[in-house]
């Protein structure tokens, strides 16, 4: 037979801690966070957040600053030039306006 009994129990850590290292508001963060860690799956194309990224393109010619916008850093080199070196610049994000 199988109960579920849960016990608690107060941690033994040189008598820093009285109490149980234990929270009620697991729920309230839970809703909290929604808005902020949304799987890249569970997203669609409109709401995706777009970088600009910048890359120092090396190649034989002279080196050059290369601009991306694109979602991710991967998906940022699938868009890069052909034959050179990218080497990550910066990432910045689209849409942060600075009031004043």
């Amino acid at each position: 037979m199988y109960t579920n009994d849960t016990i608690k129990t107060t941690p033994r850590s040189a008598g820093t801690h009285a109490e149980r290292l234990t929270t009620n508001d697991s729920e309230s963060i839970e809703v909290a966070m929604l808005n902020h860690t949304t799987h890249p799956q569970g997203r669609d194309s409109h709401n995706l957040n777009k970088y600009i990224w910048r890359f120092i393109a090396l190649s034989t010619a002279q080196p050059r600053v290369i601009t991306i916008e694109a979602t991710s850093e991967q998906e940022a080199r699938q868009q890069s030039p052909a034959g050179c070196v990218m080497v990550f610049a910066a990432r910045i994000r689209q849409g942060v306006r600075h009031v004043q």
